[in-house]
């Protein structure tokens, strides 16, 4: 039976029983789906026990993801993915996680290397903002869109190894972010779409220079890592097995990598990228009145090519 929407998706083709707002829309092709999102059904029998509110589970090629009032997701070598919803499950929460922790595996399953870090473009190449959950990944990307650097993805960064190294796949055209962020930016969350799930986060839709759908992968120069320090902005190379460890640390849903058995195929994955990007850490102090001269400190940095700019 044929599937109801077809999109791209990060340089996958996915055929979906489920609508995936946010994706880029592609027209049905005779081409066979790289991935296959449907309904049905995928036994949860001890994994929700206690007060969990979400547990997985692998097994060979397989990893289950149960979520507590959601929906148990089942992810298959890296091409396909059931959904069974529970009852009441909100239609935006099953999307939530399917574009989150269930595309979270199926890149590990194809070998697909993936940051969770959102990145814009600065000039014909990108940089990439990690850290730890609250960081503002999204909240630099945003305040960059407004100062000239579009937008390539938000939140989780998916790379293609090239000839030429790591490029970014461009993500759905919108960030996910807080009211407070939001009111900073002179945007209403009232007007936006809520991002699904219990926090106030909401869609922000923005300009992209994308032209079509599944645009070429967009060269990614630097990876700065985001952390928490008093004073001025400064920054700090990173190399070596560091940033090899920085960037396994940041990679999305590292939790699945060991139990998958792909530790070294992640290893390979995270070393390539180090070799080929500059990794730095971003030190500055949180706060909004303090987010011009992180902005700028970022541009002066790229001024001066430490990047690769």
């Amino acid at each position: 039976m044929s599937l109801r929407y077809s999109y791209q998706f990060c340089g996958l083709r996915i055929a979906s029983d489920l609508a995936l707002p946010g994706l880029d829309a592609v027209t049905p092709s005779e081409r066979v789906p790289d991935v296959v999102v449907r309904y049905g059904a995928v036994s949860s029998r001890g994994m929700l026990d206690g007060d969990a509110a979400g547990a997985w589970r692998a097994d060979g090629d397989t990893l289950k993801l149960a979520i507590r009032g959601i929906a148990t997701y089942a992810m298959v070598a890296g091409r396909a993915v059931w959904i069974d919803p529970m009852n009441g499950a909100y239609e935006p929460d099953l999307v939530l996680f399917l574009q989150g922790s269930v595309f979270g595996a199926i890149w590990h399953q194809r070998g697909i290397l993936a940051l969770h870090a959102s990145s814009v473009h600065v000039g014909d190449s990108c940089v990439a903002f990690a850290g730890a959950s609250g960081a503002g990944k999204s909240t630099i990307a945003a305040f960059l869109t407004r100062r000239g650097c579009p937008l390539v993805s938000d939140d989780v960064s998916v790379l293609s190894m090239t000839d030429h190294g790591p490029a970014v796949w461009p993500g759905p055209h919108r960030l996910k972010l807080w009211e407070d962020g939001l009111s900073e930016l002179g945007e209403d969350a009232s007007s936006l779409n809520h991002a699904g799930g219990r926090r106030r986060k909401y869609h922000l839709p923005v300009a992209t220079p994308r032209l079509a759908p599944g645009d070429k992968p967009v060269p990614l120069t630097a990876l700065y890592l985001i952390e928490d320090a008093e004073g001025e902005p400064r920054f700090e190379s990173v190399t070596g097995l560091d940033a090899i460890h920085a960037i396994a640390r940041h990679t999305y849903c590292p939790e699945y990598v060991s139990a998958l058995g792909l530790d070294a195929q992640h290893f390979r994955l995270c070393a390539r990228t180090a070799a080929r990007i500059a990794v730095r850490r971003l030190r500055r102090q949180r706060g909004f009145a303090h987010m011009d001269g992180v902005l700028h400190a970022l541009e002066a940095d790229w001024q001066k090519g430490v990047s690769g700019m």
